[in-house]
């Protein structure tokens, strides 16, 4: 699977061949913002885990190995770099439209070449190493003030693209894809769900000031888990709650109201009205 917004800040970069190969670097973040912990205009994408205790490349629990790579052109020799099977994506994008999984040369001479390939908004596509799952399925985990608030289960037997919001189901019906011919329970909230990443997502969370975000990652048939998306602009799936009765959107207005009572007192301790 690959990663998605924050790809290159915090990072290091070294060209090679026209590619850039992203590697997490201790210094480069970008600075806490006085957003509140709500999400500054400057996080508004998807993105790649920057920070390096949390997604060293390859090691455990970071992302799979990844290069961005600059151009159409520059795809094919991070492609033989990385080997294959490998996943393509836009280094800015959404709900997973793009992501292409392609297993040899071939095939990606083939997409390359053709009609369906889309260049990415910023010229950046991410070229990384497919991780193999023994279920077809990765796992998102919603945070709403810095806090886990619930996990959920997307089945990705039907493709990468995994938006769980109603206006997706929507889009897919206007493209001629029957809703009711997806897996009933595509997206599933896990009754219970403890995990050890969760602090650490939480602490790279505040490391960047990220109050609201969907945090994706999937586990390798050795066991392995790789954090691969943090979604800053996240979606909620409205069966999945009803079934569930935890409500994303009940959690930001909760959220919400406690960053304006803080504002508030701040406003009367500086003023004293």
């Amino acid at each position: 699977m690959v990663a998605t917004s924050m790809k290159r800040a915090g990072k290091t970069t070294r060209p090679a061949a026209r590619e850039t190969e992203t590697k997490p670097s201790s210094s480069g973040w970008r600075r806490a913002s006085s957003a509140g912990r709500w999400n500054s205009a400057s996080s508004s994408r998807s993105s790649t885990p920057r920070c390096a205790r949390l997604a060293s490349p390859g090691r455990r629990c970071g992302p799979p190995p990844t290069i961005a790579a600059v151009g159409r052109d520059s795809i094919a020799e991070a492609a033989k770099r990385l080997g294959f099977p490998l996943i393509l994506k836009h280094n800015r994008a959404g709900k997973g439209l793009g992501v292409r999984l392609l297993l040899s040369a071939a095939a990606l001479d083939e997409h390359l070449g053709g009609a369906q390939f889309e260049e990415p908004i910023d010229g950046i596509t991410l070229v990384q190493r497919y991780i193999k799952a023994p279920a077809p399925f990765i796992t998102r985990v919603e945070f709403v003030g810095g806090r886990f608030l619930y996990a959920v289960r997307v089945d990705t037997s039907q493709g990468f693209e995994l938006c769980p919001a109603d206006a997706c189901q929507v889009d897919a019906a206007a493209a001629g894809v029957c809703p009711a011919e997806a897996p009933s329970e595509r997206f599933s909230i896990l009754p219970k769900f403890e995990h050890a990443l969760i602090p650490r997502w939480q602490a790279f969370l505040a490391a960047n000031d990220i109050g609201i975000a969907g945090v994706e990652f999937i586990v390798d048939e050795h066991g392995r888990a790789f954090t691969y998306d943090v979604n800053t602009n996240t979606n909620y799936n409205p069966d999945a709650e009803a079934k569930d009765g935890r409500r994303g959107m009940g959690a930001i207005a909760d959220h919400l109201g406690r960053l304006l009572a803080h504002s508030r007192e701040q406003r009367v301790l500086l003023t004293g009205t």
